[in-house]
């Protein structure tokens, strides 16, 4: 895929491009997503930092080009920025709901053994 004549900044950027996606496979979308809001924000991170090293080091990107860029890019790390701390009470919420329903299995499970004994 990569094999034209690309200059060694353009293999670096290819390169950082495979690695993202293979970030983005890893992390797949399930219905059971267990993932913390971090992990979430970490990965959106590194894609608007890799926008911002593209932006800074290419010479076919200018003026008005540049400025989007570069407002899109930090318009992402706001809103991402907003969202983690709205998901952080949600995140909570889960939690608490999980550890409810461990204790009431552990409490079931002690009954048992001691029904067993």
């Amino acid at each position: 895929m990569w094999e034209e004549p690309y200059s060694e900044a353009a293999r670096a950027i290819l390169e950082q491009m495979r690695e993202a996606e293979e970030r983005r496979r890893a992390l797949g979308v399930e219905t059971g997503d267990t993932r913390t809001a971090n992990t979430l924000v970490n990965q959106v991170a590194t894609g608007v930092d890799l926008i911002c090293r593209i932006s800074a080091r290419s010479s076919n990107l200018k003026g008005a080009f540049l400025l989007a860029l570069n407002d899109a890019a930090a318009s992402i790390k706001v809103v991402v920025e907003a969202l983690r701390e709205r998901s952080a009470s949600d995140e909570v919420r889960k939690l608490q709901a999980e550890n409810s329903r461990l204790k009431r299995e552990l409490d079931a499970l002690r009954r048992q053994v001691m029904e067993l004994q």
